[in-house]
């Protein structure tokens, strides 16, 4: 289309039609509107490329920040797992510590009650012996 609207090509020799040879290109003869001056505005090629870098780093960010609310969120759950297993053992040693705790309870007063017996056995023989 550049060619077309160049004036160094002859419209004689674009156009077959003798009628048409007052046209200056195919296109016009054709009737289509064909900007003569196209505006080349490269500042916009260069913020769509930065436009586009911009997204691209947007989406990395976005990435990294999904991979890390995943990694918090897997150490949050492991935690929580931790937290009621910790919760889990510290009940279970706290009712094997009472139940042995009773355990011992038991057996002091066993062996008092013994003592006793044979404190009283004791001074009995000792009574009696002095009689």
């Amino acid at each position: 289309m550049r060619k077309l609207t160049q004036t160094d090509i002859e419209p004689s020799a674009l156009a077959i039609n003798p009628k048409i040879k007052k046209k200056i290109n195919i296109a016009e003869a054709n009737g289509f509107n064909v900007p003569v001056d196209r505006q080349k505005n490269r500042e916009n090629r260069y913020t769509l490329i930065e436009k586009k870098r911009e997204m691209f780093l947007v989406q990395q960010m976005l990435r990294t920040k999904d991979k890390e609310i995943g990694r918090l969120e897997d150490y949050n759950k492991m935690r929580n797992i931790g937290l009621i297993s910790s919760s889990r053992m510290l009940e279970y040693d706290t009712k094997s510590f009472l139940e042995f705790f009773t355990q011992v309870k038991m057996e002091t007063k066993n062996a008092n009650d013994d003592l006793e017996e044979k404190k009283k056995k004791r001074n009995e023989l000792t009574t009696e012996a002095r009689k």
